[in-house]
């Protein structure tokens, strides 16, 4: 196994840690829901577009064509599991809760936790596989997310799918990655777009514990569904990953270690932030959404090394 379970725990732990500041803030009144939408704002249109290019600010390496292929192929793959898997559960639960809880098996926070991660854990290399993992992410969410929330088929178009602030920033990634520009790209641009990336693990780790803070536990914590949904997310959805990865380094067909504890990682990292944001736009459950996912990221420091023990059967 490449990587220590302890690490990965204090890395883990790391994150959660920044849930605090975020749950001051509301609780101080330090910030309001201006305040909120603001910080969604910078890191979904400034720090994340840095975070996905920093990684292909480097030069063109052909050996890890190969990876970046099998990865991409495999989470195209995963997304669609996890999509079948939670469409033939909680058929019975109302449609505004059924929606969070199918979301949220769906999509992990594979962007904003996973890559800062997975680059802690494993390096540069990793994290350009970390972030090939999101383009499925990005893919997926703004056709398959906004079907599960409207139930409109109108979402599975052209516009929804390939352009998007994430997407879009793949593309100007790749693009430094395979043509020879990255020497001719300024340090000050590459310094910038370090500090950056930077802000993204903290930020979105404070904006979940703001929201955790005006959430509704006692209500909400009573609905079966909710832990049903946090254990096909944490567990069934990574064990899932990884038997089919096994099976696929089995047939002899795709054998990469790197890649598949990056697979691994990203799928057993907690409920998607977007779970909220898109219950919010689509006048969803905001408030078993805003329970469910900080108690995901909570279960995570326990969930997520447990997962990783599975790399020593690989």
């Amino acid at each position: 196994m490449i990587i220590e379970i302890s690490t990965l725990f204090q890395q883990v732990l790391l994150l959660i840690t920044m849930l605090v500041p975020g749950f001051l803030i509301y609780k101080l009144h330090f910030g309001g829901k201006d305040f909120a939408k603001g910080l969604t704002n910078l890191v979904l249109y400034i720090a994340q577009p840095a975070m996905i290019i920093s990684p292909f600010i480097r030069d063109f390496d052909k050996k890890l064509l190969p990876g970046i292929i099998g990865v991409l192929i495999f989470t195209f793959l995963a997304h669609l599991i996890f999509f079948g898997i939670s469409m033939i559960l909680f058929k019975k639960t109302r449609n505004d809760l059924r929606s969070v809880l199918r979301f949220a098996i769906v999509f992990s926070n594979s962007g904003y936790m996973g890559i800062p991660l997975i680059e802690a854990l494993l390096g540069s290399e990793a994290a350009i596989y970390a972030t090939v993992y999101n383009i499925a992410f990005h893919f997926f969410v703004w056709s398959v997310g906004c079907f599960i929330y409207s139930g409109e088929k109108k979402y599975f178009s052209i516009n929804k799918i390939f352009v998007n602030p994430a997407v879009i920033s793949v593309y100007i990634g790749l693009l430094i990655f395979f043509l020879p520009i990255n020497d001719f790209i300024p340090d000050v641009v590459v310094s910038a777009t370090d500090m950056l990336k930077g802000l993204v693990a903290p930020l979105s780790m404070m904006l979940v514990g703001f929201h955790m803070a005006s959430a509704d536990f006692k209500g909400v914590i009573k609905e079966k569904g909710i832990w049903g949904s946090i254990f096909v997310r944490l567990i069934v959805c990574p064990a899932v990953v990884f038997l089919v990865m096994k099976l696929v380094q089995i047939m002899g067909i795709y054998d990469n270690t790197v890649a598949a504890t990056v697979i691994l990682i990203a799928s057993a990292t907690p409920a998607a932030t977007a779970t909220s944001m898109f219950a919010e736009k689509f006048d969803g459950d905001t408030r078993s959404s805003g329970v469910l996912v900080p108690l995901c990221t909570i279960l995570a420091v326990i969930s997520m090394p447990l997962v990783a023990l599975l790399l020593k059967l690989y």
